[in-house]
């Protein structure tokens, strides 16, 4: 059995899958985050978003995260990422955040 939370939470973090033996599951992300200075936006994906989000907050400690989504497989995520750098992508974000 596998529990989704696709959605931002409302505190700002990101979305969530659980599954019952995790060493057999895994889920990519897909994320944006806003520049609290300058505004900007950096589209992002990866695996393991925790360690992900450490590494942009020591780089980058201005960022917050604005928005999340899981994909089943990396190619998913990635061609997700991609979608939202593309134009059409980045109108469609902004109605979401």
């Amino acid at each position: 059995m596998v529990e989704c939370d696709l959605a931002k939470s409302a505190e700002g973090g990101p979305a969530w899958c659980v599954a019952g033996d995790s060493s057999h599951f895994n889920m990519f992300f897909v994320y944006v985050l806003r520049d609290k200075i300058s505004g900007r936006l950096y589209t992002g994906s990866c695996e393991n978003f925790d360690r992900r989000m450490k590494e942009h907050q020591r780089n980058k400690p201005s960022y917050e995260l604005v928005y999340s989504e899981t994909r089943p497989t990396r190619t998913d995520a990635l061609r997700r990422e991609m979608y939202l750098k593309s134009g059409n992508g980045r109108r469609s974000l902004k109605l979401k955040i």
